[in-house]
């Protein structure tokens, strides 16, 4: 094989065929280079920045990284709260979108517990209470008001919550 140098105005034709989306066999063809020096030449020249094909992601780099780093700071909380603080910086993303990138970063979504963990002196005060109930009837129990079997949101839903 003939090893040879490219001439600068070789080397010019054959970036802006790169640039034209030409294939390396063509410019092969056509300048009568080989096609590993189309490829060193190639990888020199960032010819790829102008051929960016398909729809561009709608968040943008910066949003999903501000987004990551909001939601691991406990900033948001809901995946609703992004999108209306991201609509203020000139974002214009749905809820669904920021779901779709928390999936895609390994995020879970979890229902938010709705009891506190027993503590073990909880635990032995519940004991104390049926010990001590244990042999009530159910005439007792009637006399007695529940309070807490209704359930309130006061504030928005209950939804999960992404961690």
């Amino acid at each position: 094989m003939v090893n040879r140098e490219i001439s600068e105005t070789q080397r010019n034709a054959i970036i802006s065929a790169l640039r034209r989306g030409k294939s390396y066999d063509v410019i092969s063809n056509e300048l009568h280079v080989s096609k590993g020096s189309i490829s060193n030449i190639a990888k020199e020249v960032d010819h790829r920045s102008i051929l960016q094909a398909g729809r561009p992601k709608k968040p943008t780099t910066y949003d999903a990284r501000l987004v990551l780093r909001r939601f691991n700071a406990g900033v948001y909380k809901t995946t609703e709260r992004a999108p209306r603080d991201l609509r203020g910086l000139g974002s214009d993303i749905c809820g669904q979108t920021v779901r779709n990138l928390l999936k895609s970063s390994k995020f879970k979504s979890r229902r938010k517990p709705t009891a506190l963990p027993l503590t073990h002196s909880a635990k032995k005060a519940r004991l104390q209470f049926a010990k001590k109930y244990k042999d009530w009837t159910e005439e007792g129990w009637k006399g007695v008001v529940f309070s807490d079997e209704t359930k309130i949101n006061r504030l928005g839903s209950d939804g999960k919550q992404w961690t």
